[in-house]
């Protein structure tokens, strides 16, 4: 991918953000102004990561398709869109110190539900140290079929547009004061089209992050 085609997908998904509420996300007050120039990491929690702890929470699920995705593209995708430092993904964070418990975060419209850090943890490894990290739970591309004209007449049957979603639940994390001070839920969706079905999940996940750092303390 580009960094063309990053910039193309991001002015369209800037512009739907425009026009999108946002009340399902939420930002501490101090840091909404997208001045912040700390350096950024990012995690995706992931069962295994956890040997079998918090069994009833629903973590993110992947094809093996979209893990590829994941693991090529996602921090390119967020440099992309942020003009901050981006450290890396972190890969190697010991889950297994109780750092983390599963909290309930308040937005406008919800309470998320999410794996997050204990109040006072810094979240690094030995190689990557950053002072934000966005933590990407319960994430998933679903694949679903949109119904136009439900009216069947002179023997017409409705059109069903084939469609693809990827939804996140996210935390950013501050090291420096130990806590969340952004989180939400961002969804993006588009129409599948079979030709370009890579292109797709890479536009939905541009918008997704173009989401998340309108209502972070990022500067994009």
């Amino acid at each position: 991918m580009t960094k063309l085609y990053i910039t193309l997908v991001l002015t369209l998904s800037i512009f739907i953000v425009s026009c999108a509420g946002s009340s399902k996300q939420f930002i501490e007050e101090g840091y909404e102004n997208g001045s912040e120039e700390g350096s950024l990491s990012l995690l995706t929690i992931q069962k295994d990561q956890f040997n079998g702890d918090f069994s009833d929470h629903s973590f993110g699920e992947l094809r093996a398709n979209e893990v590829s995705i994941f693991e090529t593209y996602l921090t390119t995708f967020l440099s992309g869109i942020s003009q901050n430092e981006i450290k890396g993904e972190l890969t190697q964070v010991d889950f297994h110190d109780s750092n983390f418990e599963p909290r309930e975060f308040e937005t406008n419209s919800k309470t998320l539900k999410v794996l997050s850090p204990r109040d006072g943890a810094t979240i690094r490894e030995e190689t990557i140290e950053s002072r934000y990290v966005i933590i990407l739970d319960n994430y998933r591309f679903e694949q679903y079929e949109e119904i136009r004209g439900n009216d069947s007449y002179a023997g017409h049957e409705p059109d069903v547009i084939p469609r693809m979603m990827f939804k996140t639940k996210y935390v950013i994390w501050d090291n420096e004061v130990g806590n969340a001070v952004a989180w939400g839920e961002v969804e993006s969706d588009r129409r599948i089209e079979l030709n370009r079905i890579e292109e797709i999940y890479e536009e939905l996940l541009v918008e997704t992050f173009a989401k998340m750092v309108e209502a972070s303390p990022f500067a994009s």
